[in-house]
């Protein structure tokens, strides 16, 4: 796995459709340790003592990767002019200048700006995702339980009964 940088290990409520009983958290721990060729170890041992079979819990394992930058604005429009471009030379050749011409001046801002209705979301996705890669570095290496180990013995304990 290429540009890996670390892998994060969760315990966390197995099933999508249900929450944890008795107001646990979702996750109940989690470690990030740091990989130096990219390559995942084993479940570290602290994790696997947190986790007992059967309770609802599982340990999850997560890739992670450094953020992108993305292009910025000017960048990006010079590629969609550079593709709107290769496309209609490719498909019609005669007319590759005069339909250039009209698909930018129908959309300006997305292709001479670099701008989309879409750009804020794909900000707040980066946004959110830089913040969590920064967590997880400020982590790195720590065990970080979130609910006690007797509150999964006792979800165990309330769905057997």
């Amino acid at each position: 796995m290429s540009g890996v940088v670390g892998f994060l290990y969760r315990l966390e409520w197995a099933n999508p459709y249900t929450d944890p009983p008795g107001g646990m958290p979702r996750v109940m721990a989690e470690i990030f340790l740091k990989s130096e060729n990219g390559e995942g170890a084993r479940i570290p041992q602290m994790m696997m003592e947190l986790h007992e079979p059967g309770c609802g819990f599982c340990v999850s394992v997560r890739a992670i990767r450094p953020p992108k930058k993305g292009f910025t604005p000017e960048a990006l429009a010079s590629v969609r002019q550079k593709r709107l471009r290769r496309r209609l030379e490719k498909k019609y050749p005669l007319f590759a200048d005069q339909m250039f011409d009209e698909a930018i001046n129908e959309r300006p801002a997305y292709f001479l700006e670099g701008k989309s209705e879409h750009d804020e979301g794909k900000r707040r996705v980066l946004q959110l995702y830089m913040e969590e890669y920064e967590r997880l570095k400020g982590i790195e290496g720590q065990l970080i339980v979130y609910g006690s180990e007797r509150d999964c013995f006792a979800s165990l304990a309330m769905t057997n009964k």
